[in-house]
């Protein structure tokens, strides 16, 4: 009787109900503290092994903030440390006995991130690609970043595609994060971890590019790199022998003074505008295959932040402009005056407009503020 009252009471004690899983997880932490080791070992196991039954938002914070206490733990307790292997192993021969699946390929390579065995998920996802080569391809996303630190350039090549689409993924991530800028719990924080990520993410990527002497990719992922961040990391990484590229071809002569005159797109509240001082580019028109400069100031009192943005609305298709080496199409702006100046080559017929983006609306799909049109771009006669 009172060993079944033991085995009533030490369940109850994991009940989520009962308890905050997130106290759950402060009041283990505090055991290993107080030298509790062998009840923090099995409050450890089982949030690893049940916590998502009953609460699914702690998926991230299992595989992270709650694997490092467990890896602290078996630091201090080599139990702990023998029974995170365990954990490690077994999940993993249930992935070679073909009984796995992509959560369970995320689980063995989380532990093997937190145990510093990352050529262990390497190992993993070559017996995958051998022979489960759908699960493989469907993995892929979490086993790149261990497969470019191994330096298994051989699986990279075969699943990464082409870089440069990777880059654009890395970017499209990192922008939609700086849209959350200012935000609550988004603040200087999260700014700082969005960019050393992106600047992290990029180098992964130039490492694979250049070892597979994909020259082209690198100058061209480099140089957007480097027009979003002008990070050390990132020029430290160029050769000082290749020059920085962006988009295949310098920047030409830009000799010829264009005469535009801005027509609202979408109006602007008031003491908000967008002031062009200077339009120069290759020719006195805007046409396909011309470079060209903008040069201005936003003035911007109704929103706290903004993006700024220089695009060429075209019919569907391939990229109808692009952004001249160590130039950008967009820019961050702020409230009060921001200058802007920015140099681009058109590749399609189009209409050229500078509109500014709302980052603080909630409908990303829609969150266009006002703008303006410069001008149609034509085909060069």
């Amino acid at each position: 009787m009172r060993t079944l009252i033991a085995i009533i009471t030490f369940l109850a004690s994991f009940s989520v109900h009962a308890e905050d899983m997130q106290k759950y997880l402060r009041d283990t932490d505090k055991m290993i503290e107080q030298g509790k080791y062998q009840e923090a070992l099995d409050r450890c196991i089982w949030f690893h092994e049940h916590a998502l039954e009953h609460e699914p938002a702690m998926y991230g914070v299992r595989l992270s903030f709650a694997l490092s206490d467990w890896k602290r733990l078996g630091d201090v307790f080599p139990p702990a440390m023998a029974a995170l292997k365990k954990t490690r192993d077994d999940k993993t021969a249930l992935m070679i006995d073909k009984k796995g699946n992509f959560n369970l390929f995320q689980d063995v390579a989380s532990l093997n991130q937190t145990l510093g065995e990352d050529k262990e998920t390497v190992v993993l996802f070559r017996k995958l690609d051998q022979e489960q080569k759908d699960l493989a391809t469907r993995c892929w996303e979490l086993a790149k970043e261990a497969v470019i630190k191994t330096k298994a350039y051989d699986l990279a090549k075969k699943y990464l595609g082409n870089p440069v689409l990777e880059f654009n993924t890395i970017k499209e991530r990192y922008d939609e994060n700086v849209k959350m800028y200012g935000g609550k719990n988004f603040g200087a924080h999260f700014k700082s971890y969005n960019q050393n990520h992106f600047v992290k993410e990029t180098l992964l990527l130039l490492d694979v590019t250049a070892a597979l002497d994909d020259t082209t990719a690198t100058k061209e992922i480099r140089g957007k790199a480097l027009a979003v961040i002008d990070d050390p990391r990132l020029r430290e990484a160029i050769p000082k022998d290749a020059p920085i590229i962006q988009s295949g071809t310098a920047t030409p002569a830009l000799s010829q003074k264009l005469c535009v005159t801005p027509e609202v797109k979408q109006a602007f509240h008031a003491n908000d505008g967008i002031k062009i001082s200077e339009v120069t580019g290759t020719t006195s028109k805007f046409q396909v295959g011309g470079t060209y400069r903008v040069v201005g100031v936003c003035l911007l009192d109704t929103l706290k932040h903004a993006t700024l943005y220089i695009g060429n609305t075209a019919e569907p298709g391939a990229e109808a402009i692009v952004a001249s080496a160590g130039s950008s199409l967009s820019k961050s702006v702020e409230k009060g005056s921001t200058p802007f100046d920015i140099t681009f080559t058109l590749l399609r017929p189009g209409i050229l407009h500078i509109t500014l983006y709302d980052v603080d609306k909630r409908d990303k799909n829609d969150n266009a503020y006002a703008g303006v049109y410069l001008g149609d771009v034509v085909f060069k006669h």
